[in-house]
């Protein structure tokens, strides 16, 4: 399985000097996240099935690294909350939803080709 982006490459993007608390598991989520939304992306690859072109392999890294960010910052590694909505008054707030590619990953992606599209049916 590829791994576009490793607990160092988050660090370095991030530019911290110490790990924060579950920083391993977010980065193994945020890797399966950009897989599954690249499922379609096409580009060009070597034998090794890894992309040839390093600003592919860069935007990929990139954007593993915005979506660890994501998870970080909303605390929900898991997607456990995302279906969790809280009721306050007639306020209500969906919390953040882990199981779709962040924002910020998803524009990273779109603007190096990489976002993916859906299956073309012809006939």
């Amino acid at each position: 399985m590829i791994t576009w982006a490793t607990p160092a490459d988050y660090l370095a993007w991030a530019e911290l000097d110490a790990a924060p608390p579950g920083l391993a598991r977010a980065v193994r989520a945020a890797n399966r996240a950009v897989r599954a939304a690249t499922l379609t992306a096409r580009y060009d690859t070597g034998a090794d099935r890894l992309p040839l072109d390093p600003e592919v392999t860069a935007a990929f890294r990139e954007a593993v690294c915005a979506h660890t960010a994501y998870l970080l910052d909303i605390g929900d590694l898991t997607g456990a909350a995302a279906n969790t909505d809280l009721t306050v008054g007639s306020v209500k707030v969906k919390r953040g939803d882990t199981t779709d590619l962040a924002a910020a990953a998803y524009r990273i992606l779109h603007e190096a080709g990489l976002a993916g599209d859906q299956p073309h049916i012809i006939g």
